[in-house]
């Protein structure tokens, strides 16, 4: 089956999906041996915008998102190239007729290349000129042919009233450590309220960091490192090994360049 498929039955078939993100291959990895539907890859997280402001732009990055076998993309408003202010809560968003336009071709693209490769339309204009902006371009948007829509209430009001006005389903972004009082709601909550989906923008990245932070801040202390016992370390080297498919290298080596099977790792 094909992923664009996979994700289209999984948004029928779910009342709400939670879609943690994870910025390599491993993440990917782990998160879908945890039992995770499916696996969000967002900007901040891989450093990097792959897409212009431009529809001709837009359409080539569906037509690639398609090709590399990824299932949908979120497309955004927000001025391109993407500002570091941004980190500072600062939304430079284009006028609502390249946004719609952006979209159009977008969904043209999805239309032409998969018509179930999912297409997310992102504003960030709730945090500076409201809730009424954010959910009016959503809904321009829909009328465009967007399959979801994504916006970033401010508060729990705000939280509670979008999934109501907007004419398409939402998707919540759950950004923990954000720094503008957003609200960090559980996935149960957000089902609750009428939302589709939650992107886990931040936890991967965030879990991450701060254990290898401790980690390698005690190797600097002492010399050593004593937040895993060597028997889990043993075990989750032995889990690594097994999400990046190290059991089917072996078989191939031992039917071709290895002379004998050297047991079990």
């Amino acid at each position: 089956m094909k992923k664009t498929t996979a994700l289209r039955r999984l948004l029928k078939k779910k009342e709400f999906v939670y879609l943690p993100v994870a910025y390599d291959a491993l993440g990917g990895r782990l998160l879908q041996s945890l039992g995770f539907d499916c696996v969000y890859t967002g900007g901040f997280v891989t450093g990097a915008s792959r897409c212009t402001s431009e529809p001709l732009h837009t359409m080539r990055t569906v037509r690639e998102c398609i090709r590399a076998g990824i299932a949908g993309t979120h497309i955004e408003d927000q001025l391109y190239p993407k500002r570091a202010h941004y980190h500072k809560y600062v939304a430079h968003a284009v006028p609502r007729k390249e946004f719609a336009d952006k979209i159009r071709f977008a969904c043209k693209q999805r239309d032409r290349s998969d018509p179930d490769f999912v297409v997310i339309a992102r504003t960030d204009t709730c945090r500076f000129e409201g809730l009424k902006e954010a959910i009016a371009r959503v809904n321009m948007a829909a009328d465009a042919g967007a399959d979801l829509g994504l916006l970033f209430p401010r508060n729990d009001a705000e939280m509670k009233k979008a999934p109501k006005q907007a004419r398409i389903p939402l998707v919540y972004v759950t950004s923990r450590g954000n720094r503008d009082g957003r609200p960090v709601p559980t996935a149960a909550q957000l089902a609750d309220m009428g939302y589709k989906a939650a992107i886990d923008a931040m936890t991967y990245l965030l879990a991450s960091f701060h254990f290898a932070k401790l980690a390698y801040g005690e190797i600097k202390r002492t010399g050593g490192y004593t937040g895993l016992s060597p028997k889990q370390c043993v075990a989750a080297r032995h889990e690594i090994e097994t999400l990046v498919g190290l059991d089917e290298f072996y078989s191939i080596e031992e039917q071709t360049v290895e002379k004998k099977k050297l047991g079990k790792r």
